[in-house]
Order: C-alpha cells, then sequence, then structure tokens
C-alpha cells in the first residue's frame, strides 16, 4: 500500500497542502478532477484507450497537487 489509512476513519488522509477541513479537501479534490477533465479532453482521440494506465493518469493528474500517493 503506498499510504497509511488513519486509524480513525473520520480523520482526514495526510496531504500536501496540509488540509485538515473535509470541506477544503472536497473542494480541492473537485478543482483537481475539473483540471484533468480539461487537459484531457482536449487530447482525447479516437485512438485514445481507457484501460488501467489511463485511470493512474486521471487520478495523477487530478489529486497530484495534493496527494504524494496519486496516480
Amino acid at each position: 500500500m503506498k499510504y497509511d489509512l488513519p486509524e480513525d476513519q473520520n480523520e482526514v488522509l495526510p496531504n500536501i497542502l496540509r488540509l485538515q477541513s473535509p470541506h477544503k479537501i472536497v473542494l480541492s479534490e473537485f478543482e483537481g478532477f475539473l483540471k484533468a477533465e480539461i487537459m484531457l479532453t482536449e487530447s482525447l482521440t479516437s485512438r485514445t484507450r481507457f484501460n488501467t494506465s489511463y485511470l493512474f493518469k486521471i487520478h495523477k493528474l487530478a489529486l497530484k497537487h495534493l496527494y504524494s500517493f496519486a496516480g
């Protein structure tokens, strides 16, 4: 596993921005996925394959600003 889960599942995951508010974390994740969607939609072609590698790419693009384990 790339990271340890908090003992209390109500705790927030450790993150690069050191956010503690679940609301702020959700907003940061949402913004990251919006940016990733825009970037990936612009580069989408008929040859794009939605496989595991592509899903890892989405995860990394969307969350690398927040989590060291992204991707």
